[in-house]
């Protein structure tokens, strides 16, 4: 195998929970840089320009970067593509990734592992949580309907299986669970779970809208397919770098507005990368 050259880079988004990196004290390998961006309500949503951010380097190696408290968690990995763009390197890696991340999804040792892998393009870091996406082809049919024709389809359906529960959650961008699909978490005889996404209900939803204009071919059917979907994950930079600068300013603009809630934003993202790897794949 190849030595891996590139640079390493692990990125953080904190909100009130800074203490909880210091769980990675031990987990992390020595040739990462770390990258804590901190979201603070006191500095303005326009301030995204390292000239009006405030840094601290805690050593070498550690980075402390204040943001504005806005567009989820995604909003610092979208802020550090922007003021990075000109510097990224093709065959880097950035782990993005939560500060609780251990251990409640994954363990110090699965963790670590995943750290000294290089031969990542695009994949979401391991997790028990699985989650298939439903997009409108399918989400037109409702929620427990879509979930039994989809299973109809996969032969995972018969007579005896039952939809056993949907847990509807509160949700800071939405006051009518019905109407959110992302919402709705249902469990499948403990055997699947089915997450939608609100960024594809329907055409005229502003993440749709930029989805589409960044793949002008982009029309997504349904597949019955088990993925870790939980905003933790790696990326090459090779992907990053295929799309210009101005992508990543739509996608700012896009946090800037606010109107994803948190599934919504890990669905839209993971697609992004998925469609991202698959058109690099093929260039």
């Amino acid at each position: 195998m190849t030595e891996f050259k590139g640079k390493k880079t692990i990125i953080f988004p904190v909100y009130n929970d800074i203490d909880k990196i210091n769980l990675y004290g031990n987990i992390i390998p020595n040739d990462f840089e770390i990258i804590i961006y901190e979201k603070k309500s006191d500095i303005s949503a326009d301030s995204y320009n390292f000239n009006t951010l405030t840094e601290t380097i805690i050593n070498p190696r550690v980075r402390h970067i204040l943001i504005p408290s806005i567009g989820e968690q995604h909003f610092s990995l979208i802020l550090h593509i922007l003021n990075n763009y000109s510097q990224l390197q093709k065959g880097d890696l950035i782990h993005f990734t939560k500060t609780h991340w251990v251990p409640q999804f994954s363990s110090p040792e699965q963790f670590n592992y995943e750290l000294n892998k290089t031969d990542y393009l695009y994949t979401q870091h391991l997790t028990e949580r699985k989650f298939v996406l439903i997009y409108p082809d399918m989400q037109k049919l409702g929620h427990k309907e879509a979930v039994i024709e989809l299973l109809k389809k996969t032969n995972n359906w018969n007579e005896n299986k039952q939809v056993v529960s949907w847990t509807a959650r509160d949700c800071s961008k939405c006051s009518n669970n019905l109407q959110c699909f992302a919402c709705g978490i249902f469990n499948i005889d403990n055997n699947y779970n089915i997450h939608y996404s609100p960024s594809h209900i329907k055409n005229s939803d502003p993440a749709m809208k930029i989805m589409k204009d960044i793949f002008a071919d982009y029309n997504p059917i349904t597949i019955h397919e088990l993925e870790c979907v939980d905003s933790s994950y790696i990326i090459r930079t090779d992907l990053i770098l295929y799309h210009p600068i101005e992508v990543y300013e739509k996608l700012f603009l896009l946090l800037k507005l606010d109107v994803m809630c948190h599934d919504a934003a890990v669905n839209f993202f993971h697609i992004f990368w998925k469609e991202t790897l698959k058109r690099w794949q093929m260039s």
